[in-house]
């Protein structure tokens, strides 16, 4: 599998998507970089890193989904969700950042010489 997940961001002002390509591009390429946050899970502070990685779409995908993929090592997605949001939190823009996460669908295998999913 390539990836797991899906980010969409669009921008928004007054109740309005704003289609500024530029300012959308810029916070990609923030997105692109490796960004560790302090996550609280299970009582405990941990350093969480995820990238997100650009993926060309043609023109019915962009509209179905967002271009940004990620293959995290994190199987709870409150963790990606809250990583999410604190580096859309630190990213100093003009307009509402809107996100929205999906799981990508796919099935898992398993081996039949085995007792657990590989």
């Amino acid at each position: 599998m390539e990836y797991t997940h899906n980010l969409k961001i669009i921008l928004v002002n007054n109740n309005s998507i704003i289609e500024d390509k530029i300012i959308l591009n810029e916070i990609k390429n923030i997105l692109y970089k490796n960004h560790t946050h302090k996550i609280n899970w299970n009582g405990q502070l941990l350093d969480i890193t995820i990238k997100w990685h650009k993926k060309e779409l043609n023109e019915i995908n962009q509209i179905l989904m967002g271009d940004l993929f990620s293959l995290p090592i994190y199987q709870f997605d409150s963790i990606i969700l809250h990583h999410t949001q604190q580096t859309i939190d630190n990213i100093n823009c003009k307009y509402i950042i809107k996100f929205y996460i999906s799981r990508i669908i796919y099935d898992e295998i398993i081996d039949k010489n085995s007792i657990d999913f590989i």
